[in-house]
């Protein structure tokens, strides 16, 4: 049975050494080796991918107020300088706040090597499962913290890989 669109999605925290369930139902997590050592745990067929700290780059950029097809254009030819990355290996994409100042508007901006994201939609399909969204970790920290109302905050949480620490300034990572 597949869930409304209103309904929660279950969200798998993926790393390439192991994967953790939210279930949004139960409000539980579970530890699995793979996505597909989940899959007995989650009802229906969509989830969110939520890419490990480690396996994703989540950065913040001022760029000029334009556009979302203008400021994609400005991010092609800065890619290089903003992760240690090759941008020609590497899948972007990216939101621009409401925040604007004198040197332009905050962009928050995502990336991953496209061989990884290739390697999580392998373990997606293989458990047979879709995704609604791939996305950064590092993204969760500034819904919860708008969640309780918080516009400045440190979200400390340990993972697999280790603690993350993820910083909240203004309401956005």
């Amino acid at each position: 049975m597949s869930r409304s669109p209103q309904s929660a999605v279950p969200v798998i925290e993926w790393s390439p050494t192991g994967a953790v369930l939210f279930d949004p139902a139960s409000g539980k997590l579970i530890q699995g080796d793979s996505i597909a050592s989940l899959r007995s745990k989650i009802e229906g067929d969509e989830v969110v991918v939520a890419l490990s700290r480690r396996s994703s780059f989540v950065r913040t950029a001022r760029l000029p107020d334009a556009s979302k097809a203008e400021v994609q254009k400005i991010l092609q030819l800065q890619i290089g300088t903003l992760f240690p990355v090759s941008p020609a290996d590497t899948a972007v994409d990216f939101f621009l706040t409401d925040n604007k100042n004198s040197e332009g508007r905050l962009a928050i901006v995502a990336a991953v090597k496209s061989d990884t994201l290739k390697t999580v939609m392998a373990e997606v399909t293989a458990a047979g499962l879709t995704t609604r969204a791939i996305v950064p970790a590092a993204l969760g920290s500034a819904l919860m913290a708008r969640q309780k109302n918080l516009g400045e905050a440190a979200v400390v949480h340990e993972t697999p890989e280790g603690l993350a620490i993820d910083l909240i300034e203004e309401g956005e990572l």
